[in-house]
């Protein structure tokens, strides 16, 4: 509150002032031209408190003049209190009309100490009638006073916001400047390549992919009828193998079985080995595969697919790279068709590949 900071002031200020700093903006005044009027009532009242009668020159003034408008005459209207009044044995309000109400300090029409002539005071000005206002009551105060109240919500408010944000005009910089793109990692690459390729040429568009780790990246419709592809890497074939053996599972009502049935054009569920003479082998078992010891010829990787609740399923795995990849999409021969072309292209750093 402004009394706590100068306590010389009526106590009418502060709500002002509470009423200029109201959370709610329907609470505040209209216009600042409204709060400066608040302002001189609330100032012109400071007569009316005892407590701070004995430091004032003047607490209130008659308009002299026809040039006064009706808000001037109501907030500078005679406030007739005086303790020279009180001691003559004059009644508050039996003042004649035009009296000016003064401090205790002096008696009526004296002029304050050191303003009037003699050692060390100065002349009066020409031309001046009447007791002078104080610097706070005078309009171009109350205006500057009136900025300086606003300026200061502002500035508060953005501090708020600030702190609230946890950030400094450095931090806010520093957030706000784009992150460093990951640099892609070797199964990005090889899917990049693969879209490039000659057999699957457009049919992984990079955009459409997304690199969550150096060993995931997942494709969201790269193609016509092919909804969603993930891609995995693993750290060995073991490890492979055990994760391909786990989705296969999953996918086959908690069934795992090998070699019973080719992943084709017109076999829509079934489990079998693949190579890069576009075989599919059923001689070899998952030990097997996982193993290292097949030639890509024998046995390049594994392949499962299954047609459930409308949805084709391809889980492959490619012992190149370490490779396990999931697709589904809602046609069978969509999801074949490009798997076909895809499962051959896909190559990483000293692995064969069909181009």
């Amino acid at each position: 509150m402004p009394t706590v900071l100068r306590p010389d002031l009526p106590p009418a200020v502060d709500g002002v002032f509470a009423r200029v700093l109201a959370k709610q903006p329907g609470d505040r005044y209209a216009n600042c031209r409204e709060f400066i009027e608040a302002m001189r009532v609330a100032l012109g009242s400071q007569a009316a408190d005892p407590r701070t009668l004995g430091s004032l020159d003047v607490v209130g003034a008659t308009p002299t003049g026809g040039n006064q408008g009706s808000i001037a005459t109501e907030q500078f209207r005679p406030i007739e209190v005086s303790h020279e009044h009180a001691a003559a044995g004059t009644q508050p309000g039996s003042a004649r009309p035009g009296d000016t109400a003064v401090t205790h300090r002096r008696p009526p029409g004296e002029a304050p100490p050191g303003r009037a002539g003699g050692a060390g005071g100065r002349p009066p000005r020409a031309g001046r009638t009447g007791p002078r206002r104080r610097w706070y009551a005078r309009p171009g105060w109350i205006a500057a006073l009136a900025a300086l109240v606003l300026l200061a919500a502002g500035a508060g408010t953005w501090a708020l916001v600030s702190g609230r944000s946890g950030s400094s005009p450095h931090n806010h910089a520093a957030s706000s400047a784009p992150a460093t793109p990951k640099p892609p990692s070797a199964l990005m690459a090889a899917l990049t390549l693969a879209n490039q390729s000659g057999g699957a040429k457009g049919m992984l568009p990079p955009s459409t992919c997304k690199q969550h780790s150096a060993t995931m990246v997942t494709c969201t419709a790269p193609a016509l009828g092919v909804a969603q592809v993930t891609f995995r890497t693993y750290p060995s074939l073991t490890a492979l193998y055990d994760a391909y053996t786990a989705q296969v599972t999953s996918l086959n009502s908690g069934q795992f079985k090998v070699n019973f049935q080719d992943c084709g054009l017109q076999q829509t569920y079934g489990e079998v080995s693949w190579n890069h003479q576009f075989q599919h082998p059923k001689n070899y078992s998952v030990a097997q595969s996982s193993s290292g010891m097949l030639s890509e010829d024998q046995a390049a990787g594994r392949v499962f697919c299954t047609l459930a609740n409308g949805q084709e399923s391809f889980v492959w795995t490619q012992n190149s790279g370490h490779l396990l990849a999931v697709v589904a999409g809602p046609v069978h021969e969509d999801v074949w068709n490009w798997w076909l072309n895809i499962h051959h292209n896909i190559g990483f750093a000293g692995s064969p590949m069909n181009m």
